[in-house]
């Protein structure tokens, strides 16, 4: 398939990586329409653990309003990531162009890498028989961010469409299917390129050579290295090359393990700034942030693998030892914070100001706050709060408003905000089409 298939004979047929080694497991069933089952997700986490996999990847998904929430999220965040050091990564979803369209698992949980379907303009004239020359772009059904707590969604974008092996029993050997399940195997295998080239160069360098290498390292070197195209919450492409020179490049940079969790106080603890309502952008907002160090685990810290403690103590140790000196940098005017931040191993708070009061009303509005290595600025930043305003246009007393001259051209996606009477239980919508062509 789209990861690992092996064709020698005929090698434009073959996977991103191809003759990696798999192991399929079932969590749906078909009694219940192929749904997954909590009882299959939990087999396969354990599974993944058992068999000690290096990457998971995963096309399933539903909408959440919650990040972080449930027993086998938890148990994927704190044992298969983190303990056992499993890269996975999953899909966004298919419900897009709306904002705040991410599914669970992928771009709503901490430690798993979110995906998003990119299609490059070749590929469109190739596979969707397109006549506009149109920019590089995500496929307008591609769920997006933020989540509803304000982290960016979708972490990287990967080619969302494949001719894909398909079943005999489908009496087609081959098909061009189109999805973020097409996009989240596409970039699984990237990174099991990136993950069979550590263990053959580098393992043998690093700290602990049994370790394998942490998600959080992975995750920090795509995202680094994505290649910029335009996506409006600020996510780019994979470039595998381009990740694999950030590894060898930062190899034995201190705290390159290290992920770092985001938390805003005055919004429940969301994981990023999402002003959505009127009154929130409606006077300057002084928000409280905390940023925490997460450390990956070791599983041989466990008591029955790790008899003397020797492997708890030097995790202890490393949280003992850390200490981070940062430097804060705004994306935006209408955003401040203070220039320097020292952070330990329990994490620190500071203040941010952002004022929306003299944005746009009616537009998408996107900043970020990057906290750089004051002794490493070139690693690029080591954690980012996003902030996403949607300031809503007022309607006035005539409950009547206006987009004139609007243009709606291939593959671009126009947004609009208004905000919502008080007591309105619906909408009459009118659109004039202002040329013959539409209008025929």
């Amino acid at each position: 398939g789209i990861v690992a298939a092996y064709h020698p004979d005929e090698p434009q047929n073959n996977g991103v990586a191809p003759g990696a080694q798999l192991l399929s497991l079932l969590i749906g069933d078909h009694r219940v329409n192929s749904l997954e089952t909590g009882v299959g997700l939990t087999r396969a986490a354990n599974a993944i653990v058992e068999h000690g996999a290096d990457l998971a990847n995963m096309s399933f998904g539903e909408p959440t309003a919650a990040s972080n929430v449930g027993q086998w999220v938890q148990l994927v965040r704190n044992e298969v990531v983190a303990r056992h050091r499993c890269i996975f990564v999953s899909s966004a979803g298919n419900e897009g162009p709306a904002l705040t369209t991410v599914g669970a698992p992928g771009g709503t949980t901490d430690g798993i890498i979110s995906v998003g379907a990119y299609v490059g303009y070749e590929q469109i004239k190739a596979d969707h028989a397109m006549y506009d020359t149109v920019k590089d772009t995500v496929f307008t059904w591609c769920s997006r961010g933020p989540t509803a707590d304000g982290a960016v969604g979708v972490d990287i974008y990967a080619p969302g469409s494949a001719i894909a092996s398909y079943p005999a029993y489908s009496q087609q050997r081959l098909h061009l299917a189109n999805g973020t399940s097409m996009s989240s195997p596409n970039l699984c295998g990237c990174l099991a390129l990136l993950v069979s080239a550590w263990k053959q160069e580098l393992a043998d360098d690093s700290p602990d050579p049994a370790l394998k290498i942490s998600p959080y390292r992975v995750k920090n070197a795509i995202v680094a290295t994505a290649k910029q195209f335009g996506d409006e919450l600020g996510a780019g492409l994979v470039q595998t090359d381009a990740a694999w020179q950030y590894l060898k490049k930062h190899a034995e940079r201190r705290y390159e393990d290290v992920e770092y969790a985001v938390r805003v106080a005055e919004t429940g603890n969301s994981r990023g700034i999402y002003l959505r309502d009127a009154e929130d952008s409606a006077c300057a907002r002084h928000l409280q942030v905390l940023v925490a160090p997460v450390f990956p685990g070791d599983a041989r810290a466990k008591l029955e693998h790790d008899p003397d403690g020797m492997h708890g103590e030097s995790q202890s140790q490393a949280r003992f030892d850390y200490e981070q000196r940062v430097i804060l940098v705004p994306s935006a005017s209408w955003v401040r914070v203070p220039e320097a931040l020292y952070i330990s191993s329990e994490g620190r708070v500071f203040s941010a100001k952002v004022d929306a009061t003299q944005l746009e009303p009616g537009r998408l509005h996107v900043a970020s706050i990057q906290g750089f290595d004051s002794a490493c600025v070139d690693r690029g930043p080591i954690f980012t709060v996003p902030i996403t305003v949607t300031k809503p246009l007022p309607v006035e007393a005539s409950a009547c408003v206006r987009f004139n001259d609007l243009r709606f051209l291939p593959t671009e996606v126009v947004r609009r905000f208004v905000a919502v009477p008080y007591g309105a239980t619906k909408a009459h919508l009118t659109i004039r089409a202002g040329n013959a062509a539409a209008n025929s």
